[in-house]
This record gives structure tokens, sequence and C-alpha cells, in this order.
């Protein structure tokens, strides 16, 4: 690049910088003319520029032919650091230009086309890849679809009619059917979808359904009512329509959902106050009702027990189940009954036993040979706990009457007993200890107990963990201590165990009993046991 021409280069960047700062006002060049002599400049110098550096090439080519350095003039070495301080000075201005100088809009658009450009190659590239493998593919998007799946089972998993999925999705069906508590539910039976009014405006017209003639119409009925009749007010809307009289007759239909829905709607009224007394004061439904003792629906029986059961809560109910003589069927039920449902049936027995009126109780149980009947029961080891529970429970009821201690300790129940005290559980423990605590009120119960049992249950007073089954051992003490030999016993053994609880216990309850059996244990005819003196002794 000859030197004429840097000067002129320098003298339009002088022009162009006066022109910007406005310290000349007669300026003749416009700025779109100052920048196309740039452009133009700056290829001159490109070009200058690449023939040099091919010179340089060509003379730099001798060095590696020839052994001989050859050296740069000085005027050539001035010249390339004259142009290199050209070019830096020039770089210099064009970045203060951009700086200054916004972007047109097409430069902005050419810029996003760009970015554009480099997204879609890159997609390009990865659908190649994808095409050439795909195995790979098939293999993600069933994993997906899975994953998917089980996100949709684990949501609806434990369905109900308050939470649902979207009626108008593909599944909704098929996911209804599934969450159902009975899957009983025929596959055109979709409640959801009924016609109905909201609350107390809605009962009516469900009540007016049930006895339709469509079986549709009438299964979503039942099911929505069973749903709505866990409130109270809507329980008592029940009574104004009417829905017993109604419900009755459905208890011999040929389908299973309905026999379900009609019995768990009486549970449901059974477990209300003024429910009860409606049922109570139309005997021919309980009569009807009883007639569910033998279905085949599991169901269906569990629900028919749960009923009796809440109404025997009341003495009505336990005289209504005595006067329709459903005693004996129940009885005799208890064998061929499965395992979950005997407890319920044994309840229901020892409630009519203890609460029973006199004329019929514990006649009608004596005539059945029934304590007999729960020895098997306690003996038998395919019987779960809760069945010896309420098998338990029954003999209290018994041996509230005179003649069921007599038979207890006829039978040998006594040992059967404190054998469930040693190795039972403690809800099974506590049963036995109170049963064992009506048998000893007989006197021929307390000899057979001082000679057999009693240093188990000395023992069995240590364990504090249970307050009432400790509260019954001490009852049972204090009856054996009536009979001299048992005093003996428990004076030479227990007394010092019974004043400890006497003064050191936390409940009350214990205090008093354990009191109350020191008094009996020191009891003499001429003298009566003063307490107070006593705990003094023991304290000092």
């Amino acid at each position: 690049m000859s030197n004429e021409n840097i000067e002129i280069l320098q003298e339009e960047e002088d022009q162009f910088s006066l022109g910007e700062l406005g310290s000349t006002e007669n300026d003749q060049f416009s700025f779109e003319e100052d920048e196309e002599m740039i452009k133009s400049d700056e290829d001159d110098k490109k070009q200058n520029e690449i023939d040099n550096m091919n010179e340089n090439i060509e003379d730099n080519d001798s060095f590696f032919e020839n052994d001989s350095m050859n050296f740069e003039s000085e005027t050539e070495v001035k010249k390339t650091e004259s142009e290199l301080e050209i070019s830096e000075e020039k770089e210099k201005s064009k970045s203060t230009q951009n700086l200054e100088k916004p972007k047109t809009p097409q430069e902005r658009m050419n810029s996003v086309l760009s970015t554009h450009k480099e997204s879609e190659k890159k997609l390009n590239k990865a659908f190649q890849e994808l095409t050439q493998n795909p195995e790979l593919v098939k293999a993600d998007t069933t994993e997906m679809k899975e994953k998917a799946k089980e996100k949709e089972l684990e949501r609806f998993k434990n369905i109900r009619f308050q939470n649902l999925i979207n009626p108008k999705s593909d599944i909704y069906e098929s996911y209804l059917r599934e969450g159902l508590l009975y899957p009983v539910v025929p596959q055109h039976l979709l409640p959801t979808k009924t016609d109905i009014a909201y609350e107390r405006d809605g009962i009516p017209q469900l009540v007016s359904q049930i006895l339709s003639r469509d079986d549709v119409i009438c299964q979503k009925a039942l099911i929505i009512l069973c749903q709505m009749f866990h409130k109270p007010e809507n329980i008592y809307l029940g009574f104004i329509e009417d829905v017993l009289s109604r419900v009755i007759k459905l208890i011999y239909d040929d389908k299973a959902l309905v026999r379900q829905k009609v019995t768990e709607l009486l549970y449901l009224f059974s477990t209300h106050v003024y429910g009860r007394q409606k049922i109570l004061e139309k005997l021919s439904i309980l009569n009807t009702l009883s007639s569910r003792f033998y279905d085949e629906d599991f169901i269906v029986r569990k629900n028919t027990y749960n009923t009796f059961l809440k109404l025997c809560e009341t003495q009505d109910g336990i005289d209504a189940v005595l006067n329709l003589f459903l005693f004996n069927r129940l009885v005799k039920l208890i064998e061929d009954e499965k395992m979950s449902l005997k407890s319920i049936i044994l309840e229901i027995i020892a409630k009519c036993i203890r609460y029973g009126k006199p004329k019929l109780m514990p006649s009608s149980a004596l005539k059945l040979n029934i304590i007999v009947f729960f020895k098997s029961l306690l003996l038998s080891i395919d019987n779960s706990e809760e069945v010896k529970i309420s098998t338990a429970k029954c003999v209290q009821a018994l041996c509230y009457y005179k003649e069921g201690k007599e038979l207890a300790c006829k039978y040998g129940l006594i040992d059967i007993f404190v054998q469930l005290m040693v190795v039972s559980s403690p809800k099974l423990k506590r049963e036995s200890a109170s049963a064992l605590m009506w048998i000893t009120l007989n006197c021929d119960a307390k000899k057979k107990m001082n000679k057999d049992g009693i240093h188990s249950i000395i023992w069995m007073l240590n364990d504090d963990s249970d307050t009432s089954f400790q509260l019954s051992l001490i009852k049972i003490l204090t009856n054996c201590a009536e009979d001299p030999i048992g005093r003996e016993i428990i004076e030479l053994n227990c007394s010092t165990k019974l004043k400890k609880l006497s003064m050191l216990s936390s409940s009350p309850l214990i205090v008093k009993a354990s009191r109350i059996a020191l008094s009996v244990i020191y009891w003499k005819p001429w003298t009566k046991y003063n307490f107070e003196e006593e705990s003094k002794k023991f304290i000092i």
C-alpha cells in the first residue's frame, strides 16, 4: 500500500470525525458516501495484505532451499509497522461506528433467520439419528405410555363418587367399574350419570325411582341414597318420604347388588336414634330382614347382622329379637358361619343374655345347653382371638345369673380362663379375667380356684401395664379371700403387694379395690380391720 493512499485515508477519517462533532459546517460529503468510500478502501487493503503475504511466503521459501539467512531491509520493516498502526486505528473507528449506529430491521431479520436455520439443522440431525435407529424410538414411546398408565391408576385407585375422572375420557366407564366397592355392578350401570337434584330436593326424586321397572334406574337410586344417608339430615327426610316401606319390598330381589344396597340402607337407618325407633315400630320389617340370615351373599349377611347389633343397643331392640324367637336361630348359625361374622353374632347373643327379661333369660339360653357350646369355642384352635373375646363376653353375661355360675364351675371353665390369661393377647386376658371375676362369686368356684389357679393370679398381679386387667385380678383375690384357705395363701404371698398398691398406685379404682381386698384378708369376727393404723405400720 503506497504512502499516498495512506495520506488520503487519514484526511478522509479526519473529515468524517469533524463532521460528527459538528466542527465543520461546510462538509460536502454525506454519511452514506463516507461509508461507501470506507468499504472500497477496506477492500483495497485486504487485497494488498494478501499480496504481501504471498510475497513473504515466496521469500521464506528461499530460507528452506538455501542455508543462508535473508534479512529484510529497514525500509520494509518500517512499512509493515506503519500498516499495522493504520489497521488498528481503522478497526477502532469501525467499532465506534457500529456502537453508535443502530441495527436496521433487515439486519435483525437476518440474525433471526440465521438462528432458526441453525435450530433446523440440529433437528434434522436428531431426526436422521432416530430414523437410523427406529427400535430406540419404539422403546421410548412404550415406556412413556406405561408410565402414564401407572400414574392414572395410582390417581384413581381409591375412586369414589366424590372424586371421578372426566366423563368425556374413553377410560371413564372401566375405571368407574373397577373403583366401585362392590364388583357386582352391571356394565350399563353408571350412578354418576343420573339426572337428579341436589340434597333435599334429590331425595324425593330418588325415593320415587326405587320401585321403577327399569333395573338400571332402581340400582342407581339405591346406590346414591346409600351415599346420601350417611348424613342424619337426609335420614330424617327419608322418614318423611317413607323409604322403609318401599325398600323392604326389594329385599327378595334376584340381583345381589339390590339386596346389598337394601340391607346397607337399613343399617344406616339403625345407626340413627329415630331410625331405630321407626324400624322397631314395624316388626314386620325385622321379620323380613331376618330371612337374610341365610343369604348366599356375604355382604348381605354382614349388613343384616350389623343392623341387629345396632338395634340390640336399646332394650326395645333386645325385646324385639327375643319376641320374634331369633335367639335360637342365631345360636345355630354360629357353627356354619364365616369367622369374621361369628364375633358379630356372639356379641348379639351376649347382649340378649345380659339384658333379656327374666321370663325369657336365662331359661331360653340354658335350654340350648349353651355353656357347652361356649366351651367348645374357647378350646377350638381354628377360632380367632376375636371369636374367643366375644365368647368370653357371652360367659360374663351368663354368669351374671346364679345358674350360669354353677354351670361354668361344673364344666371346668375356670381352668380354661386361667390358661388364656397366661398365654393370650392383652384384650383376651382382660375379658377372661372379668369372666373369672363373675364366676368366683360362687362358693364352689372359690374353693376350686384356691386349689388350682390362685398362685398364677398372684404372679400376674405384678404386671402394671394394664390397669383394667390388674383391677379384675384384685377383685378375683377378694372373692377368693372369703374362703379361709385362700385367705392364708393370699396373706402370705400377696399382702405386701396389695399394701403397695393401696398407697402408691396412680389410679383411684385400684387404690379402692386393694383396700377392700386387705380388709377382707385381715378380717376377724371380733375386730374390724382399721386400714389407717395398718398403713402407718407399713410406712414405718
